[in-house]
């Protein structure tokens, strides 16, 4: 499977509000359908994106593992702050689990897509000045949404075309069937250019549906717009084969809301009047978490909890484990959590944080451990103090979204007219708050340290990146940059309505996802290393390739009356109209320049992208009203495009220096031309050193053997291949070429060549590899003879009969499995499988001299045994908490290499000075003594001293005894472990005769006669009489005429019951003693004690 590409996705939902009885119009807002996919950001490892001055952030934890298949695992960060408006996936705030977010999701242009029929073309595909009015009452849909999908192996952004069919921004050559629109198959298929097929939302447990709501906050008033599927969640990875399948579940948590403050909008007139403002309601309708990923021979499982203070409904991941073949748990790592205190928010919980990951089955180890700029905190995502780009800028300690009106209050700053402008009010601009609760020290098991820094411009950007063991410094890069801002609107617009009117609209947020607004990229980035090395990589920029301006006028009127061009307004301004998008062509590399630490060249790569031909474009119109007058509407209209576009690579050159001076380079140039069909992909690539020789490589696919025309079957069964391929839309080179030019020659010859060819599998249908060839010539040839192709009314696949097989290949075509290999040598091997996913035993020429090597394996470590041809093992052992290889033994079982992990403060001596003592501690009987080590290597030996003259070695720690007679004793044991330090340790043992022959003797009377002239003043004493140890005595009695058991107290000796005396009431108290010795056993004992009347007509005292 391809190696996999982690994606930005954040999910945001671009939104049109419309209110046509206002005099100006409000921002088109973000929408954030769901904390778990806006959440996802692009890392792997620890990556710089230069382009942007932000780190790419990626914690691994293990991989979900199949034949075909596989499924990374990580929680993923980027550097590029928190936005006020952010709110916390389950991992925590600004981190997302990349397994939740392989999804296709959208951002809503307008109104969602499918929502309304799209609006009226004229013949150029332009949208009609009519529909202005029914986009804006949305009768149509002038806008089509983007839409951005992700899954292990790749990812993108698409359209829908005015024929429904998906069209991906820049071009890539996959298939895709869309889940919306006149084309919608009901979810989404992605099928690669391997033949990897990709569903998303299938059912409605891997869809996810989104209502946007507009009204008020601080009356709590919202009227619905739509309720629409704003993602469709990866369900399913289906191998070329068919055979091989990874299945993805969810959980559905509760609904989910968040809130977007609108924005203020003022008229400016003599003095100030109401202001106008539309907040907007998110609600993410039972959101989806991953609960487990799975293959034929693994599993992942996600375990959740509720305990979220800042998201009500909202789930907090808790865990994830690892399960192999058998579904035993391998591996396990969890998630400790706390809390971003929010500004001004007295001990409110602002977001999730992610403390730290921990990992083991039991014994708990700490990976990684997170600490953020917690100096400013955020404040609550309904405040307006955000900059141009989202981010916190409070100017002040009074946050006043959070002041007024019990927490949803607006600003009452008064926008006051100077010299007849409206002054802009609170500044928009960036400052260092931007930085608040951002990701700057990450803390690792082995004591490292790597530790961000920063400053602040259109975001967070990364200045170092430093590493540290404790405290002293490894590494550091640090980063200067050169950039440029392009488009900066400003946060208010103003536009002349009369002579003395002006409306104010408002637009605060950048343009994520090419939608709009400030841009802010970096052409030129310098890091310097610890030792003054430096690398320079340049960029493609906004003026290399600057998005298409698009049109923006005002228009008045309606459809019966026709509409009225005004004239252009500012094209940053309301309806703040996206560009048309040429995104893909800027942050490609311009070059990398390489220098010494005394500032030498040493080398220099050199990249030309070029855009390729346009494949598709729809035209758009963004709509806002400006004003209403009875029969007469105002409305700010923008027309722009999106496409989508071919981006290649059409030149590299690399210049390496001369060490003696540093003056003299030779340049390496490699150029690219693309195939005319699969136009992401070279059908040739030149390489150049200096004035020499050139050297090429020709390519040639399934779709060029195939040819043009109507495709025949027929019997041979590698046309059938061929064929297959094309119709699965697989790209794989199937004839490869080398050329050489000599320097003076004028054209290319032939030196070699290889050819793949593949068969149509009889069972499944799929293409399967079928031989490999590679070309034998005595010396450089003109062309091939043919090239390889399908002749004979394309039954036959023909090829240069100078080719020869050098590997060919059979399968079980029910399993798709590869049942042997033919070698060009003669030698053929034969394959045996597991679960048809692992190779069990390989066996190279079968027959009488066979020679066998066997496999056995745990589906989440990997190789556990392997026997060679003689019968000879070798086997790989790990521990059973972390999944690490811990040793490797020969066929004799004799250990032949070690392998020893160390964690940041892991002891790396026996520690336990403690000796335990469970059960009986009486004569004759066994008791338990123990003194366990937590260690993960070697084999600990006990050496006991009972103390009473015996003693005995254990490999367990703990060991049983059993003592001839009473007495105190002084245990000791001597710890011994090859890996460790010994250690020894001791401690007294008492041990008790048993206890026998409970008896109760009273000190007294036993009876009363209430009626008898002797008075007996006193209780009764009863002492507990017993032979051997007694541990303790515990005393209960029952009440005349009671069954209720009443404590008398503890000890030896107690006193008659309350009530037993003279007077007292007539009838019998029963007394029991228990008696407990020290194995914990207990015994029994009664006494009788009674008061009685002999006369019943006596007086009662």
């Amino acid at each position: 499977m391809k190696a996999t590409t982690k994606f930005i996705l954040i999910t945001l939902y671009l939104v049109c509000f419309l209110n046509y009885t206002a005099q100006a119009q409000l921002e088109r807002s973000h929408i954030y359908p769901s904390p778990n996919v806006s959440g996802a950001l692009s890392a792997a490892a620890l990556d710089m994106n230069h382009y942007t001055g932000t780190a790419n952030i990626s914690i691994p934890l293990y991989a979900v593992a199949g034949r075909d298949i596989s499924i990374p695992v990580s929680f993923d960060y980027r550097t590029t702050g928190i936005k006020v408006q952010d709110i916390s996936s389950s991992v925590g705030l600004g981190w997302s689990l990349n397994a939740n977010t392989f999804a296709v999701t959208r951002v809503v242009r307008g109104i969602p897509d499918g929502a309304k029929p799209n609006c009226s073309v004229d013949g150029t595909g332009k949208i009609t000045r009519e529909s202005i009015w029914y986009s804006h009452f949305e009768h149509c849909d002038s806008e089509r949404d983007i839409f951005y999908f992700n899954h292990p192996a790749g990812n993108g952004k698409l359209f829908i075309d005015d024929a429904g069919q998906p069209q991906t921004m820049p071009y890539q050559d996959i298939v895709i069937q869309p889940g919306v629109g006149s084309a919608s198959i009901g979810y989404w298929k992605i099928t690669d250019t391997q033949g990897f097929t990709y569903f998303f939302g299938e059912t409605s447990a891997s869809r996810e549906e989104t209502t946007y709501s507009v009204g008020s906050i601080s009356t709590n008033t919202f009227t619905d717009k739509y309720t629409y599927i704003s993602t469709w969640y990866l369900n399913k990875i289906v191998s070329p084969s068919g055979i091989q399948i990874a299945t993805f579940n969810y959980t559905s948590g509760s609904n989910t809301t968040n809130y977007l403050p609108g924005v203020r909008v003022l008229e400016c007139q003599a003095s100030n009047i109401p202001h106008t403002r539309v907040d907007t309601r998110i609600t993410s309708i039972n959101p989806k978490y991953i609960s487990s990923i799975s293959t034929e021979i693994a599993s992942c499982n996600f375990f959740y909890d509720n305990n979220r203070q800042d998201l009500q409904g909202a789930l907090r991941l808790t865990s994830v484990s690892f399960r192999d073949q058998s579904s035993s748990i391998k591996k396990r790592f969890e998630l400790e959590h706390g809390c971003f205190n929010q500004y001004l928010g007295f001990g409110v919980c602002r977001g999730l944080k992610l403390m730290a990951l921990k990992e083991g089955i039991t014994n708990k180890v700490t990976t990684n451990s997170f600490l953020y700029e917690e100096t400013v905190a955020l404040p609550g995502p309904k405040s307006f103090y955000t900059d141009h780009f989202g981010y916190f800028n409070v100017n002040s300690t009074y946050d006043e979204n959070i002041g007024a009106s019990g927490g949803f209050g607006y600003s009452d700053d008064a926008a006051s007219i100077v010299s007849g402008i409206c002054t802009n009010g609170r500044s928009k601009a960036p400052n260092s708050n931007t930085l608040a609760a951002i990701l700057k020290e990450i803390q690792t098991h082995s004591g490292q340290r790597i530790v961000l820094a920063y400053s602040v411009d259109a975001g967070a950007i990364i200045t170092s990146i430093s590493s540290f063991i404790g405290s002293s410094l490894v590494s550091r890069s640090t980063f200067t940059y050169q950039g440029e801002t392009y488009r900066t609107p400003v946060y208010h617009y103003y536009d002349v309505e009369n002579s003395n009117k002006l409306i104010r609209s408002s637009n605060s947020y950048n343009g994520i996802f090419d939608l709009n607004g400030v841009n802010r990229a970096y052409s030129t980035v310098t890091e310097t290393k610890l030792d003054g090395s430096k690398v320079i990589r340049s960029f493609y920029n906004f003026s290399d390739y600057p998005d298409s301006i698009p049109t923006v006028g005002r228009y008045r009127g309606t459809p019966a009356y026709g509409f009225t061009y005004y004239g252009a307004t500012n094209v940053d301004s309301s309806p703040f109209t996206p560009y048309s998008s040429n995104a893909w062509l800027r942050g490609l590399p311009k070059s990398v320049t390489i220098k010494d630490s005394d500032g030498n060249t040493l080398s220099i790569q050199e990249f030309t992208f070029e855009p390729g031909p346009i494949i598709s474009t729809v035209w758009n119109m963004a709509v806002e009203v400006y004003r209403t007058v009875p029969g007469d509407f105002g409305f700010y209209v923008g027309d722009y495009k999106v496409k989508s576009q071919i981006v290649k690579l059409t030149e590299s050159i690399s210049y390496l220096y001369d060490q003696n001076g540093y003056t003299t380079s030779l340049a390496d140039k490699t150029t690219y031309t693309y195939h005319p069909v699969h136009k992401t992909f070279p059908s040739s690539i030149t390489r150049q050193v200096g004035n020499g020789p050139e050297e090429k490589v020709t390519y040639r696919y399934p779709t060029d053997v195939a040819g043009t025309g109507s495709q025949n079957p027929g019997p041979q069964p590698l046309a059938d291949g061929i064929r297959t391929l094309v119709q699965q839309k697989i790209i794989t080179p199937i004839e490869q070429v080398s050329w050489f030019k000599d320097y003076g020659e004028s054209s290319f010859k032939i030196t070699g060549a290889s050819l793949k060819t593949f068969h149509k599998n009889t069972i499944l249908g799929t293409p399967a590899l079928n031989s490999v060839y590679s070309l034998v010539i005595d010396a450089p040839i003109q062309n091939l003879n043919p090239e390889a192709s399908l002749t004979s009314n394309k039954t036959v696949f023909s090829f240069d009969d100078r080719y020869r097989p050098l590997e060919s290949y059979n399968y079980n075509e029910s399993t798709s499995t590869l049942s042997t290999v033919q070698k060009s040598d003669g030698l053929t091997s034969s394959f045996q499988w597991l679960n048809n996913t692992l190779i069990s035993s390989v066996t190279v020429n079968p027959g009488t001299n066979q020679q066998k090597t066997e496999y056995q394996y745990n589906s989440i470590y990997g190789l556990t045994q392997s026997k060679d041809m003689n019968d000879r093992l070798t086997k790989y052992e790990f521990d059973n908490q972390y999944g690490q290889l811990l040793r490797i033994r020969d066929n004799e079982n004799n250990i032949i290499e070690r392998y020893r992990y160390h964690y940041k403060n892991q002891p790396e001596q026996l520690s336990n000075s403690s000796i335990f003592n469970y059960g009986c501690r009486m004569v004759g009987i066994e008791t338990t003594l123990s003194s366990p080590e937590n260690t993960s290597y070697g084999q600990t030996t006990y050496h006991w001293d009972f103390g009473d003259g015996t003693s005995t070695s254990t490999t367990n720690s703990s060991v049983g005894k059993v003592y001839q007679s009473a007495g105190n004793y002084t245990v000791k044991v001597r710890k011994e472990n090859p890996e460790y330090y010994s250690l020894e340790t001791s401690s007294v043992v008492t041990i008790f005769n048993q206890a026998s022959n409970l008896t109760i003797i009273p000190n007294g009377e036993t009876s009363i006669d209430n009626c008898s002239d002797i008075w007996w003043g006193y209780a009764t004493e009863l002492q507990a009489s017993a032979t051997g140890d007694v541990q303790s005595f515990s005393w209960e009695y029952q009440a005349p005429g009671s069954s209720w058991w009443w404590s008398l107290g503890s000890g030896p000796v107690v006193y008659t019951p309350p009530g037993f005396y003279h007077g007292g009431i007539t009838g019998t108290y029963l007394v029991k003693c228990t008696m407990t010795n020290y194995c914990g056993n207990t015994f029994d004992e009664y006494i009788y004690l009674f008061v009685y009347a002999s006369d019943p007509f006596c007086p009662q005292y």
